[in-house]
């Protein structure tokens, strides 16, 4: 287990984690899902030419060179991610995935990071000068960004690190506003919902029972927890793969009809996002075979002093990397 520094102020001024974290709780989830399977379609391929090659365990691994990897991010803000934020202020990534795309196989598949995984992270003063790095909860790197690139770049640095060198070809993350326009541009996405971990907040979100998620009623049934029950963003992250399997089901009818429709989604949804993956190869992967089963990273839940915490079986990761990234 990796030891936890927990970073308890900076010079000049008091600043806790806890801070962050006090804004985020009634925010919650800003979450990427909706535009998961878009990526699947529309994220550029750039090609491995050269051998790469990570270290876990005293073992040193080669990396399968088809492998192409995208981060997205939800950020708990309803504000634009076009605006610079002073580090601290800069919302949470709420949601955080990567899709893996494989270019041999025609194939692609989502990883789940649960949001409270204790990692490294970099902090950096309101100034913006950096002040070294502390183990935390994962979501609160994007805080310590500047609220665009940075943050996305930052969070994009902790993953890889988290996955112990694995390269990260791109990124997309969205607000909480773009996920409601996404579902309506779709015109409406069916689930079957999980459990019944949100039939507090919505009467129709009962275990079993098919919904159509539209303007109305998405953001509840991506956002909601009861931050009163321990582990609560991970109970809610079985909501999150119900939404991607209705997402994907969906996109890969309308991708059937008419390919250019994705260009179309990009284009509709591109101001809600934040992203340095390129529109003009936005049909490229619209033929991969989506696994729908979502997996999420291996690990332990515990309460902390303050807040959820969930720690990563190492042993097991290294497995899961191992089969999904590198050579046998």
């Amino acid at each position: 287990m990796r030891k936890i520094n927990r970073l308890s102020t900076v010079p000049g001024r008091f600043f806790r984690s806890s801070d962050i974290f006090g804004r985020a709780v009634t925010t919650t989830t800003a979450l990427i899902l909706a535009f998961a399977a878009l990526v699947l379609a529309g994220c550029g391929m750039k090609s491995g030419t050269d051998d790469q090659f990570i270290e876990m365990g005293g073992h040193r691994y080669q990396l399968k060179k088809e492998i192409i990897t995208y981060l997205l991010l939800g950020v708990d803000t309803e504000g634009s991610l076009r605006e610079e934020k002073e580090p601290g202020m800069a919302g949470q990534s709420d949601a955080i995935y990567l899709v893996v795309c494989d270019k041999s196989s025609k194939s692609a598949r989502i990883i789940g990071v649960p949001r409270d995984t204790m990692t490294t992270i970099r902090v950096f003063l309101p100034s913006g000068k950096d002040n070294g790095t502390s183990t935390d909860h994962l979501t609160l790197q994007y805080a310590f960004g500047d609220g665009m690139e940075k943050s996305c770049e930052l969070t994009e640095e902790a993953v890889s690190n988290l996955l112990y060198g694995i390269p990260i070809d791109g990124y997309l993350a969205v607000n909480l506003g773009a996920v409601p326009d996404f579902a309506e541009s779709l015109g409406g996405i069916e689930v079957v919902v999980p459990d019944d971990s949100a039939k507090m907040e919505e009467s129709s979100f009962v275990k079993g029972a098919k919904v159509t998620l539209d303007r109305t009623n998405v953001k509840k049934f991506l956002r909601f927890r009861n931050t009163e029950v321990s582990q609560s963003a991970v109970i809610r992250m079985e909501r999150h793969k119900a939404f991607f399997k209705g997402c994907a089901k969906k996109l890969r009818s309308i991708v059937r009809s008419d390919p250019a429709e994705i260009l179309r989604l990009y284009r509709e949804c591109s101001p809600q996002l934040l992203t340095d993956i390129s529109a003009d190869k936005c049909v490229e992967l619209a033929g991969y075979d989506f696994d729908e089963t979502v997996v999420i990273l291996p690990g332990e839940k515990k309460s902390g002093d303050e807040y959820d915490e969930f720690y990563i079986d190492e042993d097991a990761l290294q497995e899961m990397i191992a089969d999904i990234f590198c050579c046998k």
